[in-house]
């Protein structure tokens, strides 16, 4: 029996931990036309990267052969209801 309870407590703070880690991820944000970027409609949104260069990846996957287009990568991006808009924690390219 307690050979039972000390995996089980083992896996409630291995769970507890991995609740408390960082979960704050990187989202793309592509603008197929980089004259153009405050029409809203044309750009694409994917949030859930893990890292940078995910979302870098995910970026030039979309953009193919786009030669126009502009993008940033936000991290810990949320919606700001008083901006009516997502604000991030840091932004890249």
């Amino acid at each position: 029996m307690k050979k039972y309870i000390k995996y089980f407590l083992l896996l409630f703070v291995v769970v507890f931990l991995s609740a408390c880690s960082n979960s704050a991820t990187w989202t793309g944000y592509y603008y197929p036309d980089k004259n153009n970027i405050g029409n809203e409609s044309t750009w694409v949104i994917q949030p859930g990267f893990k890292n940078i260069d995910e979302c870098r990846n995910w970026v030039l996957g979309v953009a193919k052969d786009n030669q126009n287009y502009d993008y940033e990568c936000g991290y810990d991006c949320t919606y700001r209801q008083e901006y009516k808009m997502n604000v991030c924690k840091k932004t890249e390219k």
